[in-house]
């Protein structure tokens, strides 16, 4: 399917607008109709890759994965913040949060009973280097904070009960930034991870205008780290965020919400192609991650994935969260996390083997499988 011809945010045809006011206020929505016929005219194929991992060529080996994004890839960041703060750990057993990540664990009530941690350490954890992937504030290389957008500088990251407490967290294009800073040695063996925007949806408006702004702000994001020497990634796009607890009470929103992010999923597609293309010369490998189309087949049979619950959190009630898609209102448990995980391994496994038959050389260390690992 043909998609329309991008226009700048400042000529879009019609302001769709369905404000967050704060990231607990779940029903004060408005939209714009005349949003419809602008999405009519831009549904986009997103080719997604499929989302049911089937055996299929060894995940290449990275020895460094450099991770920038948001709560859903943070391993420590913020709860470096509030401990220097407060003298205690958020997220963490206090806030019933595994230790230093936004979601549950061997730590919280209820207990994780098979998994544990965010996709992008089970990810790591299944490469045969098992690179860290520990938070940057404490020596690692994941920059990804609780809270981020994906823009620069900072935002306040603000918790408890009336948001009494704060902590400034870096956005994604800061974190990028400081990376650089550094002076970093990249090699073909360096993995980038570039995830992120819901908060800038939760917290800016679900809007046309934030889709745009989100997706211009990845691109200049990826396009710093490939000037850099950057070639290696690995770019999920959003989930469903009608699907999330927090939203998915109200079936009429849940449905606009989502159409205004498979909107911006099309745009973030259409710019990874733009990136491509603009780098001809860089060997760039740039995998992308459907977690839109993931979610939305979870959602769709839950049982395919071992879940009971799909629409409801875990966390604080007697249940296995094993048995959950969420822990909270708005992030997965880590069994949502190792979904996640053995996709993304499944999707640059696929992505390493297409690349190196376009090569002429078939996928490093087998002669045994082809590139049709996903269906």
């Amino acid at each position: 399917m043909q998609t329309a011809q991008r226009c700048k945010p400042a000529h879009v045809c019609a302001k769709a607008q369905l404000p967050l006011a704060s990231p607990r206020s779940t029903r004060n929505f408005s939209f714009s109709t005349a949003f419809l016929c602008l999405f009519s005219a831009v549904l986009i194929s997103l080719s997604p890759v499929g989302v049911h991992a089937q055996p299929g060529p060894p995940t290449p080996e990275f020895t460094k994965i450099i991770v920038f994004g948001d709560s859903l890839s943070d391993t420590g960041n913020v709860a470096h913040l509030t401990y220097d703060k407060y003298g205690f750990r958020v997220p963490g057993p206090v806030a019933d949060y595994t230790d230093g990540s936004f979601t549950d664990g061997f730590d919280t009530a209820p207990a994780a009973q098979l998994y544990s941690g965010v996709w992008i350490k089970q990810l790591a954890d299944s490469m045969p280097s098992k690179p860290e992937v520990n938070n940057s504030l404490d020596g690692g290389t994941n920059y990804a904070f609780g809270y981020a957008t994906t823009g620069m500088g900072t935002g306040s990251f603000t918790f408890g009960a009336g948001d009494v407490f704060s902590v400034d967290v870096e956005n994604i294009g800061q974190q990028i930034t400081d990376y650089l800073a550094t002076k970093p040695k990249i090699t073909p063996k360096t993995l980038f991870v570039v995830w992120g925007g819901a908060n800038d949806f939760i917290h800016g408006g679900v809007s046309v205008q934030t889709a745009y702004t989100v997706a211009t702000n990845q691109y200049a994001n990826i396009q710093a780290l490939i000037d850099a020497g950057a070639t290696q990634f690995i770019v999920p796009n959003l989930p469903p965020l009608g699907l999330i607890p927090r939203i998915n009470g109200d079936p009429a929103t849940a449905g606009l919400v989502n159409l205004v992010v498979a909107y911006y999923n099309g745009l973030l597609n259409a710019d990874i192609q733009l990136l491509r293309k603009n780098n001809p010369r860089k060997h760039l490998q740039i995998a992308q991650l459907d977690v839109f189309g993931l979610f939305n087949s979870i959602v769709a049979a839950p049982s395919n994935y071992a879940f009971a619950n799909v629409t409801g959190s875990s966390q604080g009630i007697p249940v296995n969260p094993d048995t959950y898609l969420f822990w909270d209102d708005l992030h997965p448990t880590t069994h949502g996390h190792n979904i996640l995980a053995i996709n993304a391994a499944a999707i640059l496994a696929r992505s390493n083997c297409m690349n190196a038959s376009k090569n002429g050389n078939g996928p490093v260390g087998t002669g045994a499988y082809t590139c049709g690992g996903m269906q």
